[in-house]
């Protein structure tokens, strides 16, 4: 009887059966545990977001140290914030249960790692026409004197460019081939087949770009449908680099450079800069120079030894700073105020007589003019939504305003004349010609044809400028036009310079990733029909690709999207390169590769959200420990 009514009791309440007991608590159990590594994930993920360091000098259970790293500090914080799951098991676990350890951390770092890179291969596998991308890389190195190579791929998402870092390979050797095979094992391991990469950009260094041996060249082996595009950043530097061989020009640079190191060297140098700073703002308010604004207190930039493009800004602060240098220096070396080192006097003498000199003056005007026109240029070419026919687009307008100021070059210099005699009027001195001789092989010897000092120095640096700049443009950015020019075409714009032999260029560059490309010939003539007397047009790839109708045009939607996805520079590997620096610092030099990879995607892709149980799931599967973060019995 005793038997019969406990099955009848747990018939009809099945909850009170042992077994569903059981499960309960285990179920309890789990979730308990899932609700302390989440925090713990939480606390890694802020410190990976703000790219802190996550341990102090010691934080084992051993240190009595005061400060245990920001890890432990958020924890704790945590905890006294209401976290009572955490409090709960940060006081009663066992020591060798808290995960709390460094162990865990990379444990928790690598699962987070893996966790962005597959959002991010999802994302890639998710575009409308395939599993293609684009990739740029480039090398660095890190505080332990390590190769450290960044791999970057672009893709589209909603029709807009997107580049993404997945990951930093430590290099053992940087031929081209070794880079190569590391990116190909990167691209593998990750879910991405090398042979859909559709386009890499590095920059010129002979191991990447190595016509026989260099890693563009022998990825092309594995996946011939990927060309290589110097990087146009690189190019744009190289450009403005060999045009300032002009002597004049080097002469001015260098001169700018050592007057930035005198001051950048000494603060007893710089608090001098800055009183003199403060004197010409007091001539100019007492004098009634309204017209002058005041000058703000700051320090001389330094010119940029790599990149060329960022000097327009230390140019730019040295003629704001140019009356002031000229009273600091003179002060200087006739030691009024204060008591100098003869060291010092006699450097101040050189740098006073280097730039109060028509020479440089003249140089130093023509330079900062061209160099604003590349200014715009060279933020542009950073921006991630870049794409090949608008990096077209803003290098020929550069290259043609500069021709035409080469074709108007008698009036562009009259104008840059009068700053040239501001600037000599401020140093003491005029705007003169230097004596000339029959023949002359140190500097230049143009004759003038009694034209005086305006058309000797126009003929002398102006125009070898504007020359050699234009040379430089030309020759550099072919690479990016011989893509453009083919995306150009299909552009609804300019659809009338599409001729058959243009088509069939088209054809044999894009044509195995054509749907139908035994149709595109057809298919232009309706693409064509399809615009024949609209005014508004669109004029840009991505414009069009989000007016036009996939299923109608295949063809020509897929070439578009191929070029939409190439890249034109590698500036976000830059950018990379510059969080790295953050990351892996003097105090953190010995971070290994599944620690560094974590914390570098989840401090550069701040946008991604991470889903917390997935991450627990992930963890528990791999590293099934002395607690359950997974219940067996569940469907999961």
């Amino acid at each position: 009887m005793a038997t019969m009514n406990a099955f009848y009791t747990t018939m009809k309440k099945p909850k009170t059966r042992i077994d569903h007991s059981l499960a309960e608590r285990e179920r309890l159990l789990v979730e308990k545990n899932r609700q302390f590594l989440i925090s713990i994930i939480k606390s890694i993920e802020l410190c990976g977001r703000q790219g802190w360091a996550l341990r102090g000098h010691r934080d084992d259970s051993e240190s009595v140290a005061l400060n245990q790293g920001n890890f432990k500090a958020l924890l704790n914080f945590r905890v006294d914030a209401g976290d009572g799951e955490l409090r709960s098991h940060l006081e009663n676990a066992p020591k060798n249960a808290l995960y709390t350890s460094k162990t865990c951390q990379n444990d928790l770092l690598l699962c987070l790692k893996d966790y962005v890179q597959q959002i991010i291969v999802s994302e890639v596998k998710a575009q409308p026409i395939g599993a293609l991308y684009t990739i740029e890389a480039d090398e660095v190195t890190d505080v332990s004197n390590w190769e450290q190579l960044a791999l970057v791929i672009r893709y589209l998402k909603g029709q807009k460019p997107v580049e993404r870092l997945l990951e930093y390979v430590a290099c053992d050797s940087i031929t081209g081939e070794a880079i190569c095979q590391n990116i190909m094992q990167s691209l593998t391991s990750v879910g991405l087949d090398p042979k859909c990469c559709r386009g890499q950009t590095y920059d010129g260094a002979g191991n990447m770009a190595g016509k026989e041996k260099g890693c563009a060249t022998r990825f092309k082996e594995t996946s011939p449908r990927a060309p290589y595009i110097h990087c146009a950043n690189h190019s744009l530097n190289l450009a403005l680099s060999k045009a300032c061989s002009v002597s004049e020009i080097h002469c001015m640079m260098s001169a700018i450079k050592t007057t930035g190191l005198f001051f950048a060297s000494s603060p007893k140098r710089s608090r001098q800069l800055e009183k003199s700073i403060q004197l010409v703002n007091t001539e100019r308010r007492e004098g009634g120079q309204n017209a002058l604004p005041q000058i703000p207190l700051g320090k001389l930039k330094l010119l940029c030894e790599t990149r060329w493009v960022e000097r327009h800004t230390a140019l730019e602060d040295f003629l704001t700073l140019y009356e002031p240098l000229i009273d600091c220096l003179d002060k200087i070396r006739t030691r009024i105020d204060e008591t100098w080192s003869p060291k010092a006097v006699t450097e101040a003498n050189g740098i006073l007589t280097s730039i109060s000199t028509p020479s440089f003056i003249v140089a130093y005007v023509c330079a900062s003019y061209l160099f604003r026109y590349t200014k715009s240029l060279s933020k542009m070419l950073q921006g991630t939504s870049m794409d090949v026919v608008n990096a077209y687009e803003a290098i020929n307008l550069v290259k043609d305003e500069i021709k035409s100021i080469r074709d108007n070059v008698d009036d562009e210099f009259d104008n840059l004349y009068s700053t040239m005699s501001l600037m000599a009027e401020t140093a003491g001195i005029e705007i003169t010609a230097p004596r000339s001789c029959h023949r002359q092989t140190l500097r230049s010897n143009v004759p003038t044809d009694h034209g005086g000092p305006k058309t000797y120095w126009k003929r002398a640096v102006f125009i070898p400028y504007l020359d050699s700049m234009l040379a430089q443009l030309n020759e550099r950015f072919t690479t990016v036009s011989n893509q453009a020019v083919r995306g150009l075409l299909l552009l609804p714009q300019n659809l009338a310079q599409c001729t058959d032999d243009k088509v069939d260029d088209i054809v044999e560059f894009y044509g195995p990733d054509m749907p139908s490309q035994a149709s595109i010939k057809q298919e232009i003539r309706l693409w064509k029909r399809r615009w024949t007397g609209e005014s508004d047009v669109p004029k840009t790839i991505s414009e069009t690709l989000d007016v036009m109708n996939s299923k109608m045009f295949p063809n020509i939607h897929a070439v578009l999207y191929l070029l939409l996805l190439l890249p034109v520079t590698s500036a976000e590997v830059e950018r990379a390169h510059s969080a790295f620096k953050l990351i892996k610092t003097k105090l953190r030099s010995a971070m290994g590769e599944d620690r560094l990879n974590g914390l570098m995607l989840l401090y550069q892709h701040s946008d991604i959200r991470l889903n917390y149980d997935e991450i627990v799931d992930m963890y528990a599967r791999r590293h099934p420990r002395r607690m359950q973060f997974l219940n067996p019995l569940s469907e999961k």
